[in-house]
């Protein structure tokens, strides 16, 4: 099966306040700098069970945990929880920087059994407004198009769609 890849766009000028920024009992807010290995945890729990990234889990994983370590290594991380009582059941890396490609840079990730309670697209939208907080006018996402998220997730405050022409991983080595 061929993986195909879109870019989601916001106008994070246009982002309006959700009217439900919070979903209780989960808390949501900013990391604090030793929470990096939790974040970790959770990037690498979620993927690991995530059936349509088998082929290439390895090549993107690993861009994914290079960019959370890059946010954990600033003194204010560029990353958003979710909580849920003492545990940290969901993160979202973000960068702030117009430049790049994708400023998710994990997109909103939990803990398999915290998923399809709308927990997402709440973190979505906090990503959404961190990244506004930083300074950023707009934001970019980059998923899978056959995807949960890009069906159901990145669709909502306002993100538009268009194909991303995704670099393919680099071949597999068989060792015989």
């Amino acid at each position: 099966m061929r993986i195909n890849w879109l870019q989601y766009h916001w106008d994070l000028e246009r982002l309006q306040e959700h009217g439900r920024a919070t979903l209780p009992p989960y808390i949501f807010r900013k990391a604090q700098p030793d929470e990096g290995d939790v974040a970790q945890q959770v990037i690498s729990s979620a993927f690991s069970l995530n059936s349509g990234f088998e082929d290439v889990a390895g090549f993107f994983l690993n861009g994914i945990k290079k960019g959370c370590e890059e946010a954990f290594a600033q003194d204010a991380p560029s990353c958003m929880v979710v909580q849920h009582g003492s545990r940290i059941v969901g993160i979202s890396v973000v960068k702030a920087d117009p430049e790049t490609e994708n400023q998710l840079v994990t997109g909103p990730v939990l803990f398999h059994e915290y998923r399809n309670r709308g927990i997402g697209s709440l973190l979505l939208f906090h990503s959404l407004d961190l990244l506004r907080d930083l300074g950023q006018q707009e934001a970019f996402g980059i998923i899978q198009d056959r995807s949960t998220a890009a069906r159901f997730v990145y669709p909502k405050f306002g993100g538009q769609a268009s194909a991303f022409p995704m670099p393919a991983p680099p071949p597999v080595k068989l060792v015989a």
